[in-house]
């Protein structure tokens, strides 16, 4: 059996992939080909932990692994010849960077677990980087919009701006974790829109052209606009709850019609977009990753 490892990352289209893939399960079922996205793994993961408040990290990990192989060993029992698990929360939370701690810093220990589940099985890895800049402003935006609303103040700017890792440190992490993999493979977020049939080739294999289309991106972006007045509400003394988050993010929080949030000034957008550019030059030295479609910093 051969077992796909989509591991997002977040904000780069994952969950617009998931819902593509669910949505035509029983095609992918008739060509032997299963798929298993948030709404399977994490309800799985949940159980298997149980309580874990206070459990020791060595036994956590463990229960993920026996998670994981057991969901291996059911699909290769039912005959399953293409098996695509797709979870950017592999890497870690977002929530993490918002709060102060570096670029998925804990990407090894998340992995470690899933890592020994498919140790010695054929595995291809499949991994989206996008820009630094649009990139950390939705983090913050999918923070605010599915965990509670925490003021973008100079302390939070600085913590995005000064990350001290960033996507070659990702993959290195996964290299290090899955050091037989069979291939790793890598696209810009950028260029999604003129390869998207390429990359639900490498995930779904000859049953990509089975699946259905999807009238519309699952989440749009939190706008300026939404940002802004809840900014507002918190400076007058409302810090808004996240029922009032869900609700501006329904009327006026969709990018449609707004602009999406930005909150970098000329000179950090420079640098972010910069830093991009050198780690994009980086990773595409790196022999043991093969890209869909060569970025143009590199192919010019």
């Amino acid at each position: 059996m051969d077992i796909i490892l989509h591991l997002g990352a977040h904000k780069t289209a994952s969950t617009y992939l998931q819902k593509k893939l669910a949505r035509s399960q029983g095609r992918l079922r008739r060509s032997q080909v299963s798929f298993h996205g948030p709404k399977s793994l994490r309800p799985r993961i949940n159980l298997a932990l149980g309580k874990s408040k206070g459990m020791p990290e060595a036994e956590i990990q463990a229960r993920r692994t026996a998670c994981i192989n057991r969901l291996i060993s059911e699909e290769e029992a039912i005959g399953t010849e293409r098996l695509i698990l797709s979870e950017e929360q592999f890497l870690g939370p977002l929530r993490d960077m918002v709060l102060g701690r570096d670029f998925y810093h804990d990407a090894e220990s998340h992995l470690a677990p899933i890592a020994r589940a498919l140790d010695g099985r054929r595995v291809q890895i499949l991994l989206s980087v996008r820009g630094y800049a649009k990139f950390l402003a939705s983090v913050y935006g999918q923070v605010v919009r599915g965990w509670r609303f925490i003021p973008f103040d100079q302390k939070i700017r600085s913590r995005l701006l000064n990350q001290n890792n960033g996507w070659p440190e990702v993959v290195e992490r996964v290299m290090n974790q899955f050091p037989r993999a069979s291939r790793i493979v890598i696209w810009r977020y950028e260029d999604f829109p003129r390869i998207e049939h390429e990359v639900l080739e490498n995930l779904a294999g000859p049953a990509a052209g089975l699946l259905k289309p999807l009238a519309e991106r699952p989440f749009a972006a939190m706008s300026q606009t939404a940002i802004d007045w809840l900014h507002d509400q918190a400076a007058s003394g409302n810090p808004p709850d996240r029922q009032t988050v869900q609700s501006v993010y329904d009327t006026i929080g969709r990018q449609a019609g707004h602009p999406a949030f930005d909150p970098w000034s000329e000179d950090e957008r420079s640098y972010l977009d910069a830093r991009y550019r050198q780690d994009l030059i980086w990773l595409y030295r790196l022999t043991e990753c093969e890209w869909i479609a060569a970025p143009e910093t590199i192919a010019a």
